[in-house]
Formats: structure tokens, sequence, C-alpha cells
């Protein structure tokens, strides 16, 4: 089998949110898609060994990735119809399956150990959520999953009559509900949506019966329940059920409660693969949880968020810390582990992304707030600069009354007209120095009808006009401050600065 070449794909290396992931986290994501580009095959889509001679073809690895990649916005429509068309061959030709299909399994996807409901469940969803067209082709791997639920009518990895398995019931359901949307007249609609029912039952029941204590109880035993937990009210909020809020608030609270205060919580949020009291080393937690938890609801300030982010960017920087490793995770089998690489990934993507739609005007608000709001604004002639305007700033600054000054505060290059308008909306007061060189200028009279004008709007005081001079001719240009006491400059600073206290007060 010969591979494709590198140039041939390029997964979105050149990305922005990929130069600023890597920038800000120390991350070595470009060279992981590089590496991706060269290890995927034109038909068998990505090798799972990447990086060495053996060559592996997993259908849940090779969509997991095509599922981050078009998650996070890294394929071109060719690059996405190349693994598109690989994730259908691999269901019908994978090189590497040493499992015969019979005819009843013609259109599962498998695995290693025989045809798979999670591969199939997750192959289904990320080929619709992609938008492939193939719809017909699809429909007859949903009528297989359809038929593999067991007996308490919820999904295991393989055939029915397997443990339950909470995660592919979860990806069982997306992919029936997205089919559904995507194909509203199929044949099969009376039975996705009694599956759905009876599910939604199971649920609602196992919550009622046992309570918290049936998924969360055991964490610390081989059953990994907390991850169970979060999967099983996901799907309540998934299925529409009545009973979400119900249960929403108690689970929450105990979730937190074991993230934040155990020092094992990691343990809890594995995915279901612990057997005989060991753990795969090649992760401490499932990062993919981050995302299902802001789907139930949790801000992506709240402290459980953080804290989960906080380690998936710890992990990532970690194993990327030498120049020489350019994935984050090695498992005993393979040089990836691309479930966790490709969740950590997407759910840096994702909490960046919320983040920023969620608190960048709020941050930028409370900057001007902290760092440019001001007590007064003076808005003076020039000329009146050495005589009346320094002095007063300077004993305005001594009495710590702070001062939008416009020699402070325009810089070379800067747009005198933008930042004296900053400077008036971030000011609480605006001192206006009226004189005879004040009469004579055009410029500091528009800062005074703006502001009189956002004294009107906002319906109160901003405007203290201090008269330095020419107080008739001031009176006459302006008749409107005969209705505003004002104060004169012939009655000294000191006062000025006194009353200025009393204002500010």
């Amino acid at each position: 089998m010969t591979k494709k070449r590198s140039a041939e794909f390029e997964f979105g290396s050149s990305s922005q949110y990929v130069k600023l992931i890597d920038y800000t986290f120390g991350t070595n994501i470009k060279s992981l898609l590089k590496l991706l580009a060269e290890n995927c095959h034109s038909r068998y889509g990505f090798n799972y060994e990447l990086g060495s001679k053996i060559e592996q073809y997993y259908s849940n690895v090779h969509v997991t990735v095509l599922f981050n990649l078009h998650s996070s916005n890294l394929l071109n429509e060719r690059e996405l119809k190349i693994l598109q068309d690989s994730l259908f061959y691999l269901r019908d030709y994978n090189p590497h399956s040493v499992y015969e299909k019979t005819d009843e399994d013609k259109y599962a996807w498998d695995v290693i150990e025989g045809p798979s409901s999670f591969s199939t469940a997750l192959a289904c969803y990320s080929l619709l959520l992609t938008h492939d067209r193939r719809i017909k082709e699809i429909g007859k791997s949903i009528k297989w999953l359809l038929e593999q639920r067991n007996d308490k009518e919820i999904w295991s990895t393989f055939k029915k009559g397997d443990p339950n398995n909470y995660v592919t019931t979860l990806y069982s359901i997306l992919a029936l509900q997205l089919y559904l949307r995507t194909a509203p007249k199929t044949k099969v609609r009376q039975e996705i949506n009694l599956a759905l029912q009876e599910v939604k039952e199971f649920i609602e029941n196992s919550f009622r019966r046992d309570g918290l204590y049936y998924f969360i109880s055991q964490y610390r035993n081989d059953d990994v329940c907390l991850s169970n937990t979060i999967v099983s009210l996901y799907l309540l909020k998934l299925l529409g059920s009545n009973k979400f809020n119900e249960f929403y608030d108690s689970v929450k609270k105990t979730i937190e409660q074991i993230v934040l205060e155990d020092e094992n919580w990691y343990i809890s949020i594995l995915s279901d693969v612990r057997k005989a009291n060991k753990i795969k080393t090649m992760y401490t937690y499932n990062p993919a949880y981050l995302i299902v938890l802001l789907q139930l609801g949790w801000n992506v300030t709240d402290r459980i968020i953080l804290k989960m982010l906080f380690w998936i960017i710890s992990d990532l920087k970690n194993f990327w810390v030498r120049k020489d490793t350019i994935y984050p995770w090695r498992s005993s089998d393979s040089v990836i582990q691309s479930f966790i690489c490709g969740f950590s990934i997407q759910s840096i993507f994702t909490w960046v992304r919320k983040f920023l739609k969620a608190n960048v005007e709020n941050i930028e608000m409370n900057l001007d707030k902290i760092v440019s709001r001001r007590d007064i604004f003076l808005c003076h002639a020039n000329e009146d600069k050495e005589e009346y305007i320094r002095p007063l700033y300077e004993e305005l600054s001594r009495n710590d009354i702070s001062v939008w000054y416009d020699e402070g505060e325009i810089l070379w290059g800067d747009s005198i007209i933008e930042k004296i308008q900053k400077g008036i909306k971030l000011s609480k007061f605006a001192i206006i120095c009226f004189s005879k060189n004040f009469l004579r200028k055009n410029w500091p009279d528009s800062e005074f009808r703006s502001l009189y004008q956002r004294q009107q709007s906002e319906g109160r005081k901003i405007i203290l006009p201090l008269i330095l001079n020419s107080k008739e001719e001031v009176l006459e240009r302006y008749p409107l401050i005969k209705d505003i006491a004002y104060e004169e400059w012939s009655k000294g600073i000191p006062r000025l600065v006194s009353q200025i206290k009393k204002i500010l007060k």
C-alpha cells in the first residue's frame, strides 16, 4: 500500500486557531497535523501507527480524527471528501480486519474484535454531521445499529447481550436523531422513535430507582460510574426528558464536589476501559467530557470547567515539551491515542471560542473602567495650558483625582478626535475651561456641544463650567452657562479642588 504524499493534505495546519493554540499553550498541534497528513492513505484513511512502518487502519480511529478535524474547521472540501470515502471503504474492505463479516453484519463498521456498535454509531453520526450525501448507505448501517440494542434497551459496545455501555448509547442516540432530521421520511422512523423512547425510560428509571448512588458511589472501584452519570444526564437532555431538571442540580453539585475535592477525580471519568483494576496509562481522563459539560449548561468560567481545562493544557504541554515529540499521548501499542488527542484539541478550541464570545465584551468594558476611567476630563484651549491648565492638573493629581489630560493621553500618531471622544466617554465629569482663547476655537466648542448632548441624554450632571477669563464674552457666547452653577478661576485652585472633591463624593 502506498501512502499519499503529505503535500496533498494540509488539515488546516495554517489555521489561525492552530497558531493561536500553539502560541498560547506551547503545544505542537501544527506538527501533529503534518504527521496526520503524512500518514493518511488515500483509500484507507489514517494509519493508527503514526510515524511507524507498521500500518493499522481502524475505523473508530479514522472517524474520530475525521470528526475532530471537521469540528475544528480544519478540513477543506477535497480533504473531507477523501476522508468520507475512506470511512466507507474501511467499512467494506478494511485490509487489516481479522474478522470475517456475515451478511447480517455487512453494513456495520468493525474493530479487530468484530462488528462494533460504537464504531458504527460514531461513523454514522460523523458522516451525517459532515453532510455526506450517501444517505441510503448510511441508512443501512442505521438499521443494523437499531438491531443491536440489548435486553435492557440500551447499547453495548459489540453484539447485544454484552454489558451496557453509556458512551456507545450516546453516539447511537446522536446518530439516530441526526438521521431523522436528515431523512425525515425514512421507513424506520417509527422504530427509531421507539428506540429513543425506550432509552429515555431506561435512564429515567435508573435515576429514579437508584439515584446518584448507583452511578457515582462505585467510581473508586472497577466500574467507572461518574462518566456514566455525565453521559446519562446528557442523554436525558438530548431525549427531551421532563425529568432532566429534576436531576440536574443534584448531579451538578455531586460532580463538582468530586472533581474539585477528590484528588483521584480523573479516574472516575475515564472511558470505560478499566479491567482487573488495571488502568491504561496512555491518558489520565477523557477530555471529551469537557464539551459535554458545556453542552449541559456549565459556564466556560465555572471552576470544574477551568480545572479540567487546566489538566488538558498541562498534559498537552508536558507531553509536547520536547521538540522531537509531536504527539501528546502514547499508548503501549501505538504512537497516538487519537481519541484523547483529538478531543483535547477540540476541547481547547471550543473553550477558546466560547470564552471569547461570552467574555470579550465584558473584559473590554471592565478594562476600560479599571485602566482608562477618569474622574475629570479637562476641555480647554491649548493656549491656556501653561497659565491655567497644567497648574490645575498637577494640583488635582496631588489630591488623587484622576484626570484625562491631553498631554499624557494623546501620543504621536494617535487620532486626536478618537482619543478625545474616548476621554469624554470614560470620564465622570468634564471641566470646560472657558476663556478668550476658547472662544476663538471651534475644536473645544465641538467638545462642549458633545458633552452637553451626553448630559441631556443621560439626565445627570456632567459639565462643570470654569471661566478662566473674559467672563462677559463667555456668558454672551454661551447663555446656557447662566443656568448652570459655574466656578471662576479668580477664586483660586484650592477652592476648585475642594469643590471637585465634594462632587466626587
